[in-house]
């Protein structure tokens, strides 16, 4: 249990978690949040009235299957919202899946909010090594914004990494409108 301070109860949040691994390669697991928070006066001086005290409930649920040979996974989950500062959180179902090849990796994920005028979003990500030294990303986002993204990865030295990248807004390349800008950049990291 957190508080804001040891003698303000008033304010706390309690958190349970709880992971079940049954049958073979099958993991189970759940998370609840409350959070409490006490009623507030207000403050005459400044027009405000007073605040009841209000409570907020997070769950997520997680299903988690992975192969015999570690290289692929599935997962199924819910949770409410936890962006959502709004005591009446959005729930969403999120349905992920991971394999993994010798020199390359794959994902993808989609999550629907069961809530009417909220859209669902599917995400496609790929990474290829060419080399020791030498990568590709892949990333295609549909969803209220479309995006594709690239990024190149190069080793330069054994002290210096530099990265090139590219994400494009979809909407915008074929006459659309909405979305955020096109960016590019590059990054040089030092180990």
């Amino acid at each position: 249990m957190k508080t804001d301070s040891p003698s303000d109860f008033a304010n706390n949040t309690v958190d349970a978690s709880l992971v079940a691994h049954a049958p073979h390669n099958v993991y189970w697991g759940v998370n609840v949040q409350l959070a409490h928070q006490g009623a507030k006066k207000g403050d005459p001086a400044a027009s405000t009235g007073d605040e009841p005290a209000s409570s907020t409930l997070l769950f997520q649920g997680r299903l988690h299957c992975v192969s015999d040979d570690g290289k692929s996974s599935f997962t199924l989950g819910y949770e409410t919202d936890p962006k959502s500062k709004d005591a009446k959180k959005v729930p969403e179902v999120k349905m992920t899946w991971y394999t993994k090849h010798e020199d390359s990796s794959f994902a993808t994920s989609f999550t629907v909010p069961p809530t009417p005028g909220k859209t669902p979003t599917a995400t496609v990500v790929a990474d290829k090594k060419h080399d020791a030294n030498s990568s590709c990303k892949s990333k295609i986002t549909l969803g209220a914004e479309n995006r594709v993204a690239f990024a190149y990865t190069q080793t330069m030295n054994p002290y210096m990494v530099g990265t090139v990248g590219l994400d494009l807004n979809a909407n915008k390349l074929v006459g659309g409108s909405g979305g955020g800008d096109h960016c590019f950049g590059f990054e040089v990291k030092l180990k």
